[in-house]
This record gives C-alpha cells, sequence and structure tokens, in this order.
C-alpha cells in the first residue's frame, strides 16, 4: 500500500502524523544565535506542488543530521515540531533588489538581497585600511544578461577555453604533519584532509599506470581508446572511451614512507603526463616508466595534500591516502614555474565584461 503523504499547505501545528515528501532547496551554514549560545541551521524545503516552507535544525539534532538533508536531494519528513515563525525571523520571502537599483543602496550600512549568478571570483586582497582587512570581489550577473547573449555566449566560450584548476590554499606550517603522524587506520581519521612534505617516487614500474575510463562518469570500462559506446555505470549514451592516469607513489619525509594514489588531474596539470601519453609509452615501453616523469624523477620536495579512503580489505576495515593537491614547497614556488599558481582568469575577460554588460563603467580595475 503507498504510503499517504501530506502537502505542505495541509501541515499546520494541529496536523498529526503526517509525511510529506520534500525537497531542500537551500541550507544555510550553521549558526550560534545574537545573544545566547543556541546553535541553529536554516533550510528551505519545498513539495511536489512548489509550495515552499522554511525549517530550522537545532542543537545536536545539527551533527545528526550532517549527512542527511542534502541540497537538491529529496527526503520523505515526518511529525516535524509545526511553530508560528514571529515575522522578524522569517528568511524565506527574501525582497531581491534588481541591479539597477543598486545606486540607491550605495554608501549604506544595511545588507540587501540579490538573486543572481556568479561569474567569477577574483584572488583575496589585503585593503590599505587600518587592521589590514581583506576583501574579495566577485562578479555576478542576473537574468538580464539574456538582452546580451551573443556577447554571453562569446564570454563563455573564452572562459572554458581556457584551464580551469582547482586553487587550494596554501597550508600553514602547524597544517603539515610528518608523514609517521598520519592516521594508520580508520578509527584514526579526524579530518577530511591531511598535509604533509614530502619527496614523490614511483614505486614500481610494474604496475598499470592508466586505465580506460568513460569520459562521463570517468569508472573503469572495457573498451578501446576513442571507442564511442553506450555507458551501463552512468547511462549515458554515445560516449567516448579515454585513458586516464592512476597509479601509485610513494611519499617519503625525514619520518618515514607511505603510499598513495596520484591521479590524471595532478599527473597532467602539475607532472606534464595525460592518459594518452601513458598508454602510448606503455604499448612501446615495458620498463622504466620514469623517463616519461621528468619532474618526479628530480625528487623535489612537495607540499601534499592527502584524502584519507577506507576500504575493505580481508574482512577488515584498511586505509589508503589519494593524493588531493599538490604545492612546491616555498623556497621553490614560483609562479612561472608552477602551474598550480595559474588560474583560467583572464583581465582582459573582465574587461570586456564589464564594458559590454556595464557600459556605465567608464574605468574598470584589473585584477
Amino acid at each position: 500500500m503507498a504510503q499517504q503523504l501530506t502537502l505542505i499547505k495541509n501541515i499546520n501545528r494541529s496536523t498529526k502524523n503526517w509525511t510529506a515528501k520534500d525537497k531542500v532547496l537551500e541550507k544555510w551554514r550553521p549558526r550560534t544565535a545574537q545573544h545566547s549560545p543556541l546553535k541553529f541551521q536554516k533550510l528551505i524545503l519545498a513539495d511536489a506542488e512548489g509550495s515552499r516552507v522554511q525549517a530550522t535544525i537545532f542543537k545536536e539534532n545539527i551533527q545528526t543530521l550532517e549527512g542527511t538533508l542534502e541540497v537538491y536531494h529529496t527526503y520523505l519528513i515526518s511529525n516535524a515540531e509545526v511553530k508560528f515563525v514571529p515575522p522578524k525571523f522569517h528568511f524565506l520571502n527574501l525582497d531581491f533588489v534588481p541591479f539597477e537599483q543598486f545606486e540607491p543602496h550605495l554608501g549604506e550600512q544595511t545588507a540587501i538581497d540579490i538573486l543572481a549568478a556568479v561569474a567569477q571570483v577574483q584572488t583575496p586582497k589585503v585593503l590599505n585600511k587600518p587592521g589590514n582587512p581583506s576583501a574579495q570581489e566577485i562578479i555576478t550577473i542576473n537574468q538580464e544578461c539574456n538582452a546580451n547573449n551573443e556577447i554571453v555566449q562569446q564570454l563563455c566560450d573564452e572562459f572554458l577555453a581556457k584551464p580551469i584548476i582547482r586553487t587550494v590554499p596554501d597550508p600553514k606550517d602547524d597544517d603539515i604533519i610528518p608523514i609517521n603522524d598520519l592516521p594508520k587506520i580508520p578509527e584514526m581519521v579526524e579530518s577530511k584532509t591531511y598535509w604533509t612534505r614530502a619527496k614523490i617516487s614511483i614505486i614500481s614500474s610494474d604496475q598499470n599506470f592508466w586505465y580506460m575510463s568513460c569520459n562521463s562518469c570517468r569508472k573503469s570500462i572495457s573498451a578501446t581508446s576513442e571507442t564511442i559506446f553506450d555507458c551501463f555505470n552512468c547511462n549515458t549514451k554515445k560516449v567516448m572511451a579515454k585513458p586516464r592516469v592512476k597509479f601509485e607513489v610513494q611519499l617519503i619525509d625525514g619520518s618515514g614512507s607511505m603510499t598513495a594514489t596520484m591521479s590524471e588531474n595532478h599527473a597532467k596539470e602539475y607532472f606534464l603526463v595525460d592518459g594518452n601519453t601513458l598508454m602510448k609509452y606503455a604499448a612501446k615501453n615495458a620498463k622504466n616508466v620514469i623517463v616519461v616523469f621528468p619532474k618526479l624523477a628530480s625528487q623535489n620536495e612537495y607540499r601534499i595534500q592527502l584524502k584519507p579512503r577506507e576500504y575493505p580489505s580481508c574482512s577488515v576495515k584498511a586505509l589508503t591516502y589519494n593524493i588531493n593537491t599538490i604545492k612546491p614547497t616555498l623556497n621553490e614556488n614560483k609562479e612561472n614555474d608552477n602551474p598550480l599558481t595559474k588560474t583560467g582568469a583572464s583581465p582582459s575577460l573582465e574587461i570586456k565584461a564589464k564594458k559590454k554588460l556595464f557600459p556605465k563603467d567608464d574605468k574598470p580595475t584589473t585584477p
């Protein structure tokens, strides 16, 4: 028998034994009340009719529900406490200010709500003010960009043509720990990632340095390179097979050594080796694959962010590490030599965007 579901519009403080099927539209970060130690987290839920309701998680329930109620996921919610919310605590009906009405708010200390998409995020800058506060500029666009559709499309094409590299903040000295102090079993893991400083070397040339993958879901498949096929893993039709880098490396510092997995992103962006290169090399050479990695052969020391991953081994849980980020040591951190310091942003791209979308801005500034 199908479960009886109740719509949001039919739920009030007197409704009993109800179950609603709602999607999470928004989820704020946990906060602490301004005048008390009470912790809370706000959400916006919506049902199949489009009705919306604001919800709040309090105290220890925030941690209990941390892995659930994810944005854009749908859940069955039953018998939650329903309360009347005073108007001053409403956050569902936001009063969005259109772009063309920003000018009257310039210089005001009050906050306004806007509805827009973030097109570009600039690097944080330190302001020349008392206390040296930092600020970060963003470029946003709203639905009115449709009037400049050709310009927006051109900007998007230029942006997508450039490499997009995920930037990770540099670790502090206290964040870097010796290899010997890294967790060795899943029960010891207390953080999502760990930083260490080590040299990288190839464990053995007798391993698979690449695998053939679906270009959509990146899972391993049985196909030849550039073959068009239907992927049964992600159900994508007419997808291309692509060789992708994945191999084991050894990290070494003064305290010891460990094994970690290097993936396509870091091998390609930093060590200049991709799946196609390795596939072609492996077809002609059975050994001495280290010559394909000139920067690995130099035995430089790097700051490495590791992500622990739990996996079953002989009926017990074991721990392995994936390389999440690679950065040179401080004495080698030169912008021209390190691709990780480069971004896909272009000063001319930003200027063009401001000139075309905001013609009143006669003196755009470069970052």
